[in-house]
């Protein structure tokens, strides 16, 4: 046969529904070999298979190794970048959170490491001179005086609104 465009996909039997010659009854579509590539059709099966069920269910439940490698480096770097955030983040701001856990606990500083570019924290007061004490207690004296003058003023209102209250009565 010669074809001018591209040969038929399907037998002609197929395509009309014809009936067998050989036969007498309709073609099995499955039976049928397509000869122009040399295939032959297989029926479709289901197998049944000699393991058990569980090791169906274990088997058909699991991922592919490549889903479970992928997940695994997936893990794996997500971990190595909150390591290298933290160390990051160590790095700029480790001196102030050193200085904030010892501020907080003080028994966990033998933990922390000891920064070699800042010498530890001491707490010192710079000396105070004598004009600067002189003035501060005259500034208390000042304000001791001030509270003085107001705890007078208190007791003179309470005792008038004792009085309005006893003139009030005596109105009654």
């Amino acid at each position: 046969m010669a074809y001018s465009q591209s040969p038929p996909l399907v037998p002609k039997e197929w395509r009309t529904g014809e009936a067998n010659t050989s036969g007498g009854h309709a073609r099995d579509p499955h039976a049928q070999s397509d000869q122009r590539i040399g295939i032959q059709p297989k029926k479709p099966s289901i197998h049944a298979h000699s393991s058990s069920l569980t090791d169906d269910w274990a088997a058909s439940s699991r991922p592919s190794i490549g889903r479970r490698m992928f997940r695994t480096l997936t893990r794996f770097f997500i971990a190595v970048l909150i390591g290298v955030g933290a160390m990051l983040a160590w790095q700029s701001y480790g001196g102030a959170a050193r200085e904030m856990m010892v501020a907080r606990v003080p028994t966990l500083d033998w933990l922390l490491p000891v920064s070699a570019t800042k010498p530890p924290v001491v707490a010192v007061t710079p000396p105070a001179s004598a004009q600067q004490l002189e003035s501060l207690a005259s500034n208390l004296d000042s304000v001791r005086r001030s509270v003085e003058q107001l705890a007078a003023k208190q007791e003179q209102m309470v005792q008038n609104i004792a009085t309005l209250q006893a003139v009030e009565e005596d109105i009654r």
